[in-house]
């Protein structure tokens, strides 16, 4: 026989086998296989023929969610060529846009990958990790196409070895369509570090979403409708480590939800309701565990100090703000706020913070050496 006729004749069996394969598959995802099916195709994975544990393969693709668990079962105690072909099942399952296909098929994985005793458990680790990445690309994508902000920050790290880490912080505010439903998406980032929201459509049950994440460390509500109920969400948040809300309705009930971050660093507290003694019960309550309490009533000068041998010396001017359109320049300094004197910047933020946005104060300024008129200004509020 010749080389010519041998292919064609290779090139046809493929062809049939090919079709063959497709037909039965469709057969198959026509109806859901039973308990004597399934075990069949489960023992057609370490069939001699290849073509045979392709069909097993796929028929048991597209059975569905009903084959998980015996699959699941299968690989735990299956050999070389079965296990892998039973990953291989789990895997596509769990890229299925079905969610609860999806969430099953992760499930099964998961049990896998935690006994260490099988076999399978670092093979199902690592299609684990294929699928955290597939699925975090569709986070992403869904959650910018739904209206938020992700922002990536790549960096080495050094974990016994140099690799890159690639972290997100995301942003949900007023271009946001996804409503309460649309924020499934961040438990699907791994690597979330920080969630700001922002915008009144933002109540209680949205900061559910935010719950139980470990590693989001940085948590901004900024003119959102969570009030102490929605701000209880907090302290389920393990590892978080800044908590600021601007301009939220929580009052001095929060307390009792927010003295429970022993491990945060800071929690800032800007133009809320809650009241200076509100703040205080706070601040006692956190001073065991170092947590700094930064409460302010809300108002914005806007400028950045440093001490020097003149006093509050400006060294920033915030565009637009309040500090900015009463000509309030660089090289200023502050040495009177509201009929009170000014000795650094810590005294002038404690000032200001007595303030809400939209007060007038009196300020005094000193700028090359001479005083300036009395400069009279309205406060603004924070970004």
């Amino acid at each position: 026989m010749s080389c010519t006729r041998l292919r064609v004749i290779l090139s046809r069996w493929a062809s049939a086998a090919a079709f063959a394969l497709l037909a039965l598959a469709a057969h198959a995802a026509e109806s859901s296989p039973g308990d004597a099916e399934i075990a069949a195709l489960l023992k057609q994975l370490s069939a001699p023929r290849f073509a045979d544990r392709e069909l097993a393969t796929q028929q048991l693709i597209d059975a569905g969610p009903a084959v998980i668990e015996p699959v699941a079962a299968n690989v735990r105690s299956a050999e070389r060529e079965a296990l892998a072909r039973g990953l291989q099942v789990l895997r596509q399952m769990g890229l299925s846009d079905n969610e609860t296909t999806e969430d099953a098929a992760r499930a099964a994985l998961e049990r896998l990958a935690a006994d260490e005793k099988s076999k399978a458990s670092g093979p199902a680790r690592r299609e684990l990790d294929y699928l955290n990445d597939v699925r975090q690309d569709r986070a992403i994508a869904a959650i910018r196409k739904l209206g938020g902000v992700v922002d990536e920050n790549v960096y080495n790290q050094f974990l016994g070895a140099w690799r890159i880490v690639t972290t997100f912080s995301v942003t949900i505010d007023e271009n946001w369509t996804g409503g309460e439903k649309g924020l499934k998406y961040l438990r699907w980032l791994p690597e979330l570090r920080m969630v700001r929201f922002r915008g009144k459509q933002v109540e209680d049950a949205w900061l559910k979403s935010v719950e139980g994440l470990p590693r989001v460390n940085i948590l901004e509500l900024n003119r959102t409708s969570v009030g102490d109920a929605g701000l209880a969400a907090a302290q389920r948040m393990p590892g978080l480590d800044q908590l600021a809300v601007k301009y939220s309705p929580v009052t001095d009930k929060s307390v009792e939800h927010l003295k429970q971050l022993q491990g945060a660093s800071i929690i800032m507290l800007y133009g809320t309701e809650m009241t200076p003694e509100g703040a205080e019960a706070l601040r006692t309550a956190t001073a065991a565990a170092n947590v700094k309490i930064d409460y302010r009533r809300g108002a914005f000068l806007g400028v950045g100090c440093q001490q020097t041998e003149l006093g509050c010396t400006i060294t920033s001017v915030h565009e637009g703000s309040a500090a900015d359109k009463a000509d309030i320049r660089p090289g200023d300094v502050v040495f009177e706020y509201a009929g009170k004197p000014v000795e650094d910047f810590q005294s002038l933020t404690k000032l200001i913070g007595e303030n809400v946005a939209g007060d007038k104060v009196a300020i005094k300024v000193r700028r090359g050496g001479a005083d300036l008129p009395v400069i009279e200004l309205t406060l603004g509020e924070w970004e």
